[in-house]
């Protein structure tokens, strides 16, 4: 019999919602992931991580050692974390991003979603909801 998991904690958080644009401006949700972080959470996967189950349409996920996951428990954020998004099955129209941040301030801190491809960056507020 294995150990029961741990409570989920409701310490510092991320979601991160992908929303696609209609031609007549109308958005629609696609898909998001979630990150919850806490010092007693690995930043490797282990089994308080879900796997990304791919959906018909786009999906993001997150990228941790060939691993793609939907939600993910890390360890407490660190200088230099960093999250790797994986986009998938994503049409011609264009995206948003909706960045969902909870208990994420502190000093020091700051946070910016970077395209590698487009040679993006966007940084964001870790206190409020920041969509672009």
């Amino acid at each position: 019999m294995s150990a029961p998991l741990p409570k989920y904690k409701p310490g510092p958080e991320l979601r991160i919602n992908l929303y696609g644009v209609q031609s007549n401006g109308t958005t629609y949700m696609a898909d998001g992931v979630f990150i919850n972080y806490d010092e007693t959470y690995s930043s490797k996967v282990d089994d308080l991580d879900a796997l990304k189950i791919a959906n018909g349409n786009e999906n993001i996920s997150i990228k941790n050692a060939g691993n793609f996951l939907a939600i993910e428990r890390r360890h407490s954020i660190m200088e230099r974390d960093t999250l790797h998004l994986n986009l998938s099955r994503m049409g011609t129209q264009a995206y948003r991003f909706q960045l969902i941040g909870d208990k994420l301030n502190g000093a020091g801190k700051l946070a910016f979603l970077e395209d590698a491809s487009q040679m993006l960056t966007c940084f964001f507020k870790t206190t409020e909801t920041q969509s672009g």
